[in-house]
């Protein structure tokens, strides 16, 4: 995250150059995010993390574990046709949901909360990255989509705990609300 603000600060004085600077500026900006992609995602492939990751997909809890994965998130009735998913035709009511269930999307059973804790803050760094890459907040995206929903269902399934509150957690929920983009880009779905 820390290099994520650097490159993201580098990115806007270079978009304030404006004229004739701008292709270059994009380009740029656009060599510094591949390069930070690359060496973010490299924490995936961790043995430590390989290992958590093995344990909480023989118990079907993880989510977002691989980038193939796209549709698996979403609560029954909603296809990713579009690049925002619509609400199911017959909402539910808030009350049949569990204290720990985020919306209709299917509850999250964790074993290992802190390691679902430090996938939180990689989903807040990968939403981090695609806003330098493309600061469009407006416009749909299904993969900051799914950092933010797996974020929210993590965050929920977790609690709010005395010893849980973080700057890191709020930072990522606030990325997360960033993703959803208000009513008029996601209507959210209940």
């Amino acid at each position: 995250m820390h290099r994520a603000c650097h490159i993201a600060a580098d990115a806007h004085q270079l978009r304030n150059l404006g004229g004739e600077w701008q292709f270059d500026a994009e380009r740029k900006i656009l060599e510094s995010v591949d390069g930070l992609v690359e060496q973010h995602r490299q924490w995936k492939e961790r043995a430590i993390v390989k290992k958590a990751e093995e344990l909480e997909r023989k118990v079907g809890t993880a989510p977002n574990l691989g980038p193939t994965e796209t549709k698996d998130f979403l609560p029954p009735g909603i296809e990713l046709l579009s690049p925002w998913p619509t609400c199911p035709a017959t909402p539910r009511d808030l009350n049949t949901l569990g204290p720990d269930q985020f919306l209709d999307y299917p509850r999250l059973y964790i074993t290992n909360a802190f390691y679902h804790t430090l996938l939180n803050h990689y989903n807040a760094i990968e939403l981090m990255i695609s806003l330098i890459a493309r600061p469009m907040w407006e416009k749909p995206d299904p993969h900051r989509l799914q950092c933010a929903v797996d974020i929210c269902r993590t965050h929920t399934a977790v609690g709010v705990r005395p010893d849980s509150v973080t700057a890191g957690k709020i930072w990522g929920i606030y990325l997360a609300g960033v993703a959803f983009g208000g009513p008029d880009a996601y209507p959210v779905c209940f």
